[in-house]
Parts: C-alpha cells; sequence; structure tokens
C-alpha cells in the first residue's frame, strides 16, 4: 500500500470484504503471504485473525512458489488467496 494511504483502516476493510465474498462463494479457509520484515502488515493480518499454518506435531507451514513465465519475480508486500471446497469434501 502507498505510505500515504497507511493508517487510515483500508487494510482492514479489504480483509474483512475478502473474508465475507469468500465466506459467501462456500470457502473454507484465507491464505495470505507477507514477508518476514512486514511487521506492519503482519500485525494487521494478526489482528484479523491470521497466524502461521501449522499441522499439529509437525510444525509450521512454508510457502513456496515457482515462477513459470521466465519474468523476474516482483517484489510484492502480499498476496491473497482464496482456497475453495470441493465437491464432495
Amino acid at each position: 500500500m502507498l505510505p500515504e494511504y497507511r493508517g487510515h483502516g483500508i487494510g482492514r476493510a479489504l480483509l474483512r470484504a475478502v473474508e465475507r465474498a469468500a465466506r459467501e462463494r462456500g470457502c473454507v479457509k484465507l491464505t495470505l503471504e507477507v514477508q518476514e520484515n512486514n511487521q506492519r502488515a503482519r500485525s494487521v493480518y494478526a489482528a484479523a485473525g491470521f497466524a502461521q499454518a501449522e499441522y499439529g506435531a509437525s510444525g509450521g507451514a512454508l510457502f513456496c512458489s515457482k515462477r513459470l513465465d521466465g519474468e523476474a519475480a516482483a517484489a510484492a508486500a502480499t498476496a491473497v488467496a482464496v482456497e475453495r471446497t470441493r465437491p464432495g469434501r
């Protein structure tokens, strides 16, 4: 988010809107990515109920990606992904 728009509740409002839309569509989980050193964003996400994914005794989740288009990855602060339920689950 551009610095002049930080601290106005826009991020919190966007997270609420994404959650509302996901629930309306029957989604079961929201997943996001944030840079480890982005404490401001991490605080916003924690306040919204996000936490590092854990899989029982085996520990936390690690997000991995692989670029397929050959272009250099852009420096992105966050990405939000929505996991939808699958039929029969």
